[in-house]
């Protein structure tokens, strides 16, 4: 059953549902008839005791609350209500990349080549922002996203591309979290320095966003659709026999 308030925000209905979290479609009121909607993001409460899960959320909501760019879905809140924790974030009237791709396979197609490179463009805004922001003090926070994927490349109606979900993002200045050897990512986007769990720099972001760009071009998986582990290996040794597949 969906909660009916967190904090001062008032529920509508489930957006989506993920492996750890779950976002609602919420609106805060206030005096004079101001309204406000928000896209309000919560830990499971499988994984509400759990205190990896809540320290990387927690680390999510301060991470996003220190980026300010056009093409970054922007965190206005966080709070807890009742042992659960919140992030409100701006509401994109839209649709994600993930649902674009699958609307243009499932009728043959492929993404045009203009709004390809739009989308990557735009996304490519949003990384170099991220890879050299600095905090309130002026340190390097040294972040990689870690998860650009499809369904992480959110557009508007408007055309505009927003990154979202720093759920697992590599921050320099929080290291005890984003630094604990484990392999986290999407699997067919992550760059071979995630699957060989190497250190990560920005260029591993911009991995995964040509993986997306790719699949955009030709309208399907970049490193296949076999096993797990078959495409970890192609990952980890770049195999991109696929596009020359997809020229004949």
């Amino acid at each position: 059953m969906l909660p009916k308030r967190l904090g001062p925000y008032l529920i509508e209905g489930r957006l989506a549902s993920g492996g750890m979290a779950e976002v609602y479609v919420a609106h805060r009121e206030g005096p004079h008839g101001f309204r406000k909607k928000v896209a309000l993001k919560c830990i499971l409460p499988d994984h509400a005791r759990d205190d990896d899960f809540m320290g990387m959320f927690i680390d999510e909501a301060m991470i996003a609350a220190q980026l300010n760019h056009p093409n970054i879905v922007q965190v206005f809140d966080f709070g807890e209500d009742s042992d659960a924790l919140f992030i409100a974030m701006e509401l994109v009237d839209g649709t994600s990349v993930n649902r674009l791709l699958r609307a243009v396979v499932a009728r043959g197609d492929v993404v045009p080549l203009g709004a390809a490179l739009h989308i990557a463009s735009e996304a490519a805004r949003a990384l170099s922002y991220v890879h050299s922001v600095a905090n309130e003090t002026g340190e390097q926070m040294g972040l990689v996203h870690r998860d650009i994927s499809p369904a992480n490349l959110l557009l508007t109606r408007r055309g505009h591309v927003k990154v979202t979900d720093f759920g697992i993002a590599r921050c320099l200045l929080s290291p005890s979290r984003t630094e604990d050897g484990q392999v986290r990512g999407k699997l067919g986007y992550m760059s071979p320095e995630q699957v060989t769990a190497s250190l990560l720099t920005g260029r591993s972001d911009v991995f995964a966003l040509s993986v997306v760009l790719a699949e955009m071009l030709i309208g399907e998986p970049l490193f296949g659709r076999s096993a797990d582990l078959d495409i970890l290996l192609r990952i980890r040794n770049v195999d991109t026999s696929v596009l020359y597949a997809s020229r004949r």
